[in-house]
């Protein structure tokens, strides 16, 4: 017959164990028996189901427990270490255990009280059967409570209600332990003594006589970690080795020391197999069980309840695992017979014995694997058992207990059992209305304001708790508030509204999340749904190889209703916001919880808030797709309606929104368009183009919308895109503003050098913003439709006219900002668009052939938009308006490039975590450097520019580059453009002309077919702004559609190839124009070109002058525009017949001017609208 005790029986003497054993042991479990079959009755049970937050019952005149340290449970008591150093405690007290000077019948207390003596200088307890120790902060112990077998140790056997001094250890003492009815130390030295009841041995000493006074343990005089006893009827003692090793001694019937034997002994002994590996021992009733340094747990001895959680009731003489716990715990404790764990998430879980439900999950059956207990996921820092009642110290320094509650150990106020955990109460002030915050893990929030009105307020403890005690009658909205956290609650509403005076006292308690964020993409970045004849929606949006044409906005036309379904996280195996948006929720992360999206009908979504949704559930991390085609201004009313949704989850609560790109444009306007209730308390923005960029105007010509490290370009054909743009407001508000040209030192980046595109003002123009604006409203979209009134240059130009938009600091909001801006190594950002007229110069054709192409400009930002938007102002400048910080991500080399381009910043661990200390109200560095060691600010030193290929080509038809592993950069099907290439990109420049930038490091292969005109080909290698190589083909005539190919190697350019027999091989080769290195290979300018002419007679004389930084090879004229020859001297020409000259000359590094135009005898640039078709 095993032992099975009651909670409380009088101690027995165990003189011979052998003969008086088996006979209590029977009447042990006699007893135990009818308790269970009590207890076990659903007409006799004290547990209740728990309650809602907001109906908890409350009596005002008691508190939640806080401010505590340490919990330590007796087998009917416990007790508490307050920060002070002060210890209080509380249960039964008939031998004085609670050390308040009283003990007998009848003094028990269901509240902590104070121990005499001890408000401060205590830096650990321990509780034991029905006795208390207290180790100070010199390392003194004293003791109080029973003391009938010496276990206080003050040398008698007579029992103290208030602390006395241990024999002997005045001092040199680490660490306490208690048992039943004996109790032992650690000194500094790594030595164990022990004192009190020693029937079985458990003091360790080679004998069974009771000491009143400390003994040292048999061998154990140093070495030794930490000590354990059990408080729940447990007549053995385990210490664990410096080495991680467990020993034990004392009583063995059921194989508790470990040794793999059931014979008792007065002195340790190993535990087999926990030689080492070992952080923490737990003695229990009869069992024992140890932490590993792995988090996992092993128990032996005693299992008649399932104790050893190993899913039996066997008893085991040796350690065994315990089901689902072989890593990620963090603590251990035992009881008379059960056991739970702490995990490293500060949850707790536990098994074994539940008739009194001790274990806390809700019920009362027992458990012989680890169960989670009811609302203590996480939030908890120790946990302490007593006989069979189980108590939690939570983070925040609060106490839960639950189980056997007869004298009040759990310390709630009353004497009934729980099963789930509840706070321990303590004598406060009475509150007219009271309550607690805590986020959704179960943590405590100190510091938050909670308000009554406008009137009245309040500031949670360290606990988390709030108490008013001043409410006049009446009506009362509480609201709480906190920097950084946003607060709900359990009712409909998310409000309460408290009746004073109150007739059911209630606890009003708030959950608090951080801040919601609300992440708002950029353009292109949502799905777009487009709604089918039968009501079903189909994406079209990016829908790879679909049928665009339902994005059409093209005025005065029917198209499909569309709505905005999600942001694109990732598609056709390409990820884009998903890395962000992971790294958010990630609980090790950002810990966010994201809400689950619900889009309803057309437009974009709607929070889809359930204020069903328990408070565990609640989202703090909101997705908002738009319609990204739309002008901004609407997408910020639609992100207004969806801001007012997550105010139903947090009402009065503040945001914070995380915009890339265009998003950015969204938020700002939203809140320029509601200064009074946004609701934003900061704006960060990635890549956002304030003023605009002018990638937009090569969009708008030639189709090349998507970030450079889009690799699946393949949604969509360039002319289709380009179609489509051409109608796109929001498209259209990316054209660079008036504030851009202005802040670009007055020129707008568009100029003109022999195309004259907007045919005024000669061809060699650079625009202003009214030119810039006209020009669009002229010439896009391209194949305009009669009656059609898009006009793109307009559309921009109303968008950054509005106040506040360009010029901050006419409009001041209590917004905090932060622009995140990318600065790759490799200038790979159009700065400058340039429309460019070239003659390309055929024999075979009869003389010069103009062909008209976007020179592009480029500078180093981050692929899409220059520095000079992305921060609203020049490099080295502050940006207009208040409470704004620049972030600028820079890439420490080509391999980091892709972190500080347009979509690879939202990507990047650094900016990652650089958002996230914003978030969390730290601070974030002015420079960003992936790879690199933080900077502190934009001015420190920038690394060194790799080297980069530049490669166009002008005459030919679509082309791709190919590297060692078949990765494409380059139009495909002569539709689409791919940049798959690492560090890679493809711009269209006009028909027949590209320019390819790649890195050096590789072989590259580029491939293209030769066109009816005769080819410009020009190679630069640069690091940064500085060209060391330049290689150029000048009006090179290749037979019509022949496949033509480049090599570009580490070294250098290989000497062009192209298939002269058509068998597949390009094995003809051509020597370049010009090649050169170093000072040469940086002179890229051409000559400049002048004409005068005097006349005489019916004609003029004309004279031609080229003048060049080195020497003019060749200069060029024409009559009519077609027949070119060179220029040898002054001619006379008949004025009336040929009224125009035409000009363009070369120098000797095949460096050609574009074509001028001046009518003969005037001097004066004359428009020239010629374009090679």
């Amino acid at each position: 017959m095993r032992p099975v005790l009651p909670p409380f029986t009088q101690p027995a003497t165990r003189s011979n164990a052998k003969i008086v054993w088996p006979i209590m042991a029977l009447l042990s479990s006699l007893l135990v028996l009818a308790l269970w079959l009590v207890w076990s009755s659903p007409s006799l049970q004290a547990y209740s189901p728990a309650r809602p937050v907001n109906a908890q019952s409350l009596p005002q005149a008691l508190v939640p427990l806080d401010g505590i340290v340490q919990v330590a449970a007796g087998e009917g008591h416990t007790c508490a270490l307050t920060t002070a150093g002060g210890v209080k405690c509380w249960g039964g007290n008939y031998f004085g255990q609670l050390g308040d000077g009283v003990s007998g019948p009848g003094v028990d207390k269901a509240t902590p009280v104070d121990v005499v003596g001890l408000g401060s200088d205590v830096a650990a307890i321990a509780a034991g059967g029905t006795h208390t120790c207290a180790l100070s902060t010199t390392g003194r112990v004293k003791c109080w409570g029973d003391n009938r077998i010496g276990q206080l140790g003050d040398g008698s056997t007579t029992n103290k209600a208030t602390p006395v001094d241990v024999v002997g250890l005045g001092s040199g003492v680490a660490a306490i332990a208690a048992g039943r009815w004996h109790t032992c130390t650690l000194s500094t030295a790594g030595g164990v003594k022990c004192w009190g009841d020693n029937d079985s041995g458990q003091l360790g000493d080679g004998s069974t006589t009771h000491k009143t006074t400390p003994v040292e343990v048999v061998g154990l005089g140093s070495g030794v970690a930490a000590i354990a006893a059990s408080a729940g009827s447990g007549w053995h003692t385990c210490a664990l080795t410096t080495a991680g090793g467990v020993k034990c001694w004392g009583w063995n019937i059921y194989g508790q020391l470990g040794d793999g034997t059931t014979g008792s002994t007065s002195t340790p002994v190993n535990v087999v197999g926990l030689g080492s590996g070992v952080t923490a021992i737990a003695v229990g009733g009869q069992y024992t069980c140890a932490l590993t340094t792995m988090g996992g747990v092993k128990c032996w001895g005693w299992n008649i309840y399932g104790q050893l959680g190993d899913g039996s009731t066997a008893d085991k003489r040796s350690p065994v695992d315990v089901v689902g716990l072989g890593s990620g715990v963090d603590a251990i404790a035992a009881g008379y017979g059960h056991t739970c764990a702490l995990s490293t998430a500060g949850g707790v879980k536990c098994w074994g014995g539940n008739y009194f439900g001790q274990l806390g999950d809700g019920t009362t059956a027992n458990k012989s694997t680890p169960v989670d207990l009811v609302g203590l996921g996480s939030g908890v820092q120790a946990i302490a058992e007593g006989h069979a009642h189980t108590c939690a110290l939570s983070t925040a320094g609060g106490v839960k207990c639950w189980g056997y509650n007869d004298s009040g150990q759990v310390g709630d106020g009353t004497t009934a059992n729980k099963s789930t955990p509840v706070d321990v109460l303590v004598e406060g002030v009475a509150a007219s209305a009271a309550g607690k915050i805590a986020n959704p893990g179960g943590g405590a929030l100190p510091g938050v304001t909670i308000w009554a009105g406008e009137t009245y307020s309040t500031t949670t403890n360290a606990a988390g708790r709030y108490s008013f005690t001043d409410l006049p009658p009446g009506e009362h909205l509480l609201r709480a508030e906190k920097e950084g956290w946003a607060f709900s609650t359990g009712v409909a509403d998310r409000r309460y509204t408290v009746v004073i005076p109150q007739e059911n006292p209630q606890s009003w308690d708030f959950v608090a999340v951080r801040t919601p964020v609300v992440f708002v993409p950029g353009v292109g970045g949502s799905f777009l749904d487009a709604q089918k004849n039968n009501g079903a929606w189909n994406n079209v949006w990016p829908g790879l190889f679909a049928n665009h044409s339902p994005l059409s906005l093209r005025p005065n036309q029917q198209y499909p209703v569309i709505r905005a379904a999600d942001v694109m996280r990732t598609f056709g195996g390409s990820k884009f916001y998903e890395p962000l948006l992971n790294f958010l929720t990630d609980p090790a992360q950002g810990g966010y919880v994201e809400h689950s999206l619900s889009v309803i009908g057309s437009g974009s979504p709607v929070c889809g808030a359930s204020l069903s949704n328990p408070i565990s559930q609640f989202p703090n991390l909101f997705v908002f797709p738009y319609d990204w085609r739309q002008s901004n201004v609407i997408s910020a009313q639609s992100l207004k309606k969806y801001v007012g949704c997550i105010q139903s989850y947090y009402p009065d609560s503040q945001i914070n929104i995380i915009a890339h790109s265009m998003g950015g444009l969204v938020s700002r306007r939203y809140i320029l368009d509601n200064p009074q209730d946004h609701h934003v308390d900061k704006l960060i923005t990635i890549g956002t183009p304030w003023l605009g960029a002018p990638k937009i105007l090569n969009v708008l010509e030639n189709g090349e919308f998507f970030d450079h490290d889009w690799q699946h370009s393949l949604l969509i054909g360039k002319d289709e895109l380009r179609t489509l743009v051409a109608h796109f407001d929001g498209a259209h508000e990316l054209i660079p503003s008036q504030t851009y040209c202005q802040l670009n030192g007055g020129r707008c980046p568009f100029t003109e050098a022999g195309w004259n595109v907007n045919r005024k003002n000669g061809d060699h123009e650079t625009y202003s913003y009214t030119a810039l604006v006209e020009m669009l409203n002229d010439r896009y979209p391209l194949d305009r439709q009669n009656g059609d009134p898009t006009k793109p240059g307009n559309n921009g130009k109303e968008f950054h006219d509005q106040v506040g938009q360009d010029d901050w600091s006419q409009v001041q909001t209590d917004v905090e900002y932060h622009h995140f801006l990318g600065i790759q190594m490799q200038p790979d950002t159009i700065s400058n668009v340039t429309a460019l007229a070239r003659c390309l110069f055929s024999i075979t054709l009869g003389g010069c052939k103009r062909a008209t192409s976007f020179e592009l400009s480029l500078t180093r930002g981050d692929g899409t938009v220059p520095p000079i938007s992305a921060r609203r102002a020049f490099p080295g400048q502050s940006p207009s308006g208040g409470n704004i910080t620049i972030h600028e991500v820079r890439s420490s080399g080509k391999n980091f490039d892709e972190q500080a381009s347009h979509l690879g910043m939202t990507q990047s661990e650094d900016v990652q975590n650089c958002l996230l200390k914003i978030l969390n109200e730290e601070s974030c560095p002015g420079v960003v450097t992936p790879g690199v060691t933080e900077r502190t600010s934009p001015s420190d030193e920038v690394p060194q520019a790799e080297p980069t290929y530049y490669l166009t080509v002008i005459g030919a038809e679509s082309a791709t580059a190919m590297d060692t592993e078949g990765n494409v950069t380059g139009v495909i099907s002569d539709t689409y453009i791919v940049n798959g290439i690492p560090n890679s990109s493809y711009y269209p420049l006009g028909e027949r002309s590209f320019m390819l930038i790649l890195p050096t490091d590789e072989v590259y292969t580029t491939t293209f077919r030769s066109g009816e005109l005769p080819l410009y080909i020009e190679l630069t290698r640069s690091a940064g702004e500085a060209v060391t190589q330049a290689v150029r083909y000048q009006d090179l005539e290749l037979p019509s559609n022949v496949t033509t190919t480049l090599i570009l190697t580490p070294e250098g350019l290989q000497p062009l190839r192209y298939d002269s027999n058509s068998d597949g091989i390009a094995e003809t080769e051509v020597q370049p124009t010009v090649s050169v290195s170093g000072v040469q290979a940086t002179d890229s300018t051409p000559p400049t070109v002048t004409v005068s002419s005097v006349l005489q007679g019916g004609g003029a004389q004309v004279t031609i002058s080229a003048v060049d930084d080195t020497t003019v090879a060749h200069t060029y004229y024409s009559l009519d525009g077609e027949k070119f020859q060179e220029y040898t001297g002054p001619f006379l020409a008949n004025v009336a017949q040929t009224p125009l000259v035409h000009v363009f000359a070369d120098d000797t590094l095949a460096n050609r001017s574009s074509i001028f135009t001046w009518r003969i005898g005037y001097g004066l640039f004359l428009p020239a609208i010629v374009k090679v078709e």
